[in-house]
């Protein structure tokens, strides 16, 4: 990971499933504590990573327990949240990645329908709404689900 999304992992601010998995201080306050004048405080470094491990542990790995296969998350994120919610729980590229596991876990159904669905949501975005800029991410959504509908992925596994 870069240097600023490992800190942002540690550091995310978004809610989560059950809200509990946001650290209990701010961003901005904890660059405040690192940097005093643009210098680097290290003293403040081990207090402050501490502070984070405490929180990964009491926080995180809880979420690693519950969630330790991808079955797991196809179980109980996929099938039981809405999609909408799924960026809450998956950070970047939040909609590829559950149609990795949806795969990986043979959800045909689920598969299927999410997979219709959104690509009739981003090409209507496209054409009725203008939005370039949703071009090469339609094309990546296609690449994604030509690779997993051929079957080449099993090769991996």
């Amino acid at each position: 990971m870069k240097k600023h999304n490992a800190i942002d992992f540690f550091l995310i601010n978004e809610p989560t499933l059950s809200n509990i998995y946001s650290p209990p201080a701010e961003v901005g306050t904890i660059y405040s504590n690192l940097y005093y004048n643009k210098e680097l405080l290290i003293n403040n470094i081990v207090r402050i990573a501490k502070e984070c491990n405490s929180f990964i542990k009491q926080h995180h790995f809880s979420f690693f327990e519950n969630f330790s296969t991808l079955q797991d998350i196809n179980d109980k994120i996929i099938e039981k949240q809405e999609w909408s919610e799924w960026n809450k729980i998956f950070l970047e590229n939040t909609y590829f990645k559950a149609i990795i596991i949806m795969k990986l876990c043979n959800n045909h159904n689920k598969y299927n329908e999410f997979t219709t669905m959104y690509k009739l949501r981003i090409s209507d975005a496209i054409y009725k709404r203008e939005r370039d800029d949703l071009i090469p991410y339609y094309e990546i959504l296609i690449k994604l689900m030509d690779y997993l509908e051929s079957g080449k992925y099993k090769e991996l596994i």
